[in-house]
């Protein structure tokens, strides 16, 4: 087990994400990084590592585009030398303990007050609507020291729409465990299991031998396993033990791709013949159409090789009103899945020249192939006969 994640967050509701490693582990990485591990490992009062903030934000550049840019930088100023933490203790149950499904997250009123909010799940386990709807309960958070100086937390039913909060507690108190922690060095980079896309987080760490043993509020594990099919058999036998299985999504992630893949190679295959085909039907039938023209020039005398540059020529201009076209397509197609796309994700438009380099060079490659193959008909023709020939 090498890495807890405590999820926790401070009177001031910055997010901070206290991670506790082992001790070995972190001295291994702190020598590492040429930190002295001495400060963080058996010190008296908790001192934590603070790691470097990833903080995403969008950017328009000067051609209009639109960029996602990562600034990589200190989440706290040198003046900040100690934090204090409250780690709370989970909501009591009595205030869900009699809905079946619902949600749940910690809001803000107009006014700045602590809120916990409780949204009831508008449908049933059938997928029926329910009387109550999306009906929304709200709880006023209140802290305060009981007679023996512990700190608490009380629930208050709270009326958004007027903003009064009732008079009795509805609920018994939650336990509210502050601890101070000393601001060490500042990491570069962050160990395993450490997460990195945390925007706008706090994210210290701390080694096991800190880590509070009254502290029963939910604790994230992430393991590295050598084997990983005992150490999944083992951990789905365990009660209370919700496991995300990251080697199997990522198999499901990835048979998935080659599913997609598999089958845009095979519809890309098929439409690559039938335009080839479609290229070659169309060359000939318009061979066929004008052999007499052919028979009159040859007859005229016209060389098999200026009948051959003429049918070359003819091939180039009909290459290029297809490249023109499908460029065309192809960019606007692009730009509008360029589009889509950003609606989720930030990015500038980056045309894909090399495929379409490739759609060139197999466009001249079929026009060109079929060249040949129409003139060679004509090789066997007789002028005379050519000219003798009656459309109808």
């Amino acid at each position: 087990m090498d890495v807890f994640n405590d999820y926790s967050r401070m009177y001031s509701s910055v997010r901070v994400d206290l991670v506790y490693l082992e001790d070995s582990v972190l001295a291994a990485h702190l020598m590492d990084n040429g930190i002295d591990p001495g400060r963080y490992i058996g010190a008296a009062e908790p001192t934590a590592l603070v790691c470097m903030m990833d903080l995403k934000e969008r950017v328009v550049n000067d051609d209009g585009s639109r960029t996602l840019k990562t600034f990589h930088l200190n989440p706290l100023t040198e003046a900040v030398d100690k934090l204090t933490v409250s780690m709370s203790a989970n909501v009591p149950e009595v205030l869900y303990q009699d809905l079946d499904s619902f949600w749940h997250s910690d809001i803000a009123s107009d006014s700045g007050e602590a809120l916990w909010q409780l949204q009831v799940n508008p449908y049933d386990a059938d997928g029926n609507a329910t009387e109550d709807g999306a009906a929304s309960i709200y709880y006023k958070k209140v802290f305060r020291t009981d007679s023996e100086g512990n700190n608490v937390v009380d629930y208050y039913h709270y009326d958004m729409e007027t903003g009064t909060t009732g008079e009795l507690a509805a609920t018994g108190e939650a336990w509210v465990m502050p601890m101070d922690i000393v601001i060490g060095d500042v990491l570069e980079t962050r160990p395993f299991g450490v997460r990195s896309d945390a925007d706008y987080t706090i994210t210290l760490i701390l080694p096991m031998s800190a880590r509070r043993s009254d502290y029963n509020g939910m604790t994230y594990l992430r393991l590295d396993a050598d084997n990983y099919e005992l150490a999944r058999e083992s951990l789905t036998g365990i009660e209370d033990l919700f496991v995300t299985d990251e080697v199997e999504s990522s198999r499901n992630a990835r048979g998935l791709l080659l599913t997609v893949r598999v089958c845009a190679t095979g519809f890309i295959i098929l439409i690559s013949l039938i335009c080839t085909a479609n290229v070659f039907n169309t060359i000939s039938t318009n061979i066929a159409l004008r052999r007499r023209d052919f028979g009159m020039l040859r007859s005229a005398g016209m060389r098999s090789r200026e009948v051959y540059r003429m049918m070359s020529y003819e091939c180039i201009i009909y290459g290029f009103r297809a490249f023109v076209w499908g460029l065309l397509v192809s960019l606007l197609l692009c730009y509008g899945l360029y589009l889509v796309f950003t609606i989720s994700f930030y990015g500038s438009f980056e045309a894909p020249w090399r495929l379409l380099l490739m759609g060139t060079m197999c466009i001249i490659a079929v026009v060109f192939s079929s060249m040949p193959y129409a003139v060679s008909k004509l090789r066997r023709d007789i002028p005379i006969d050519a000219i003798r020939m009656e459309n109808t």
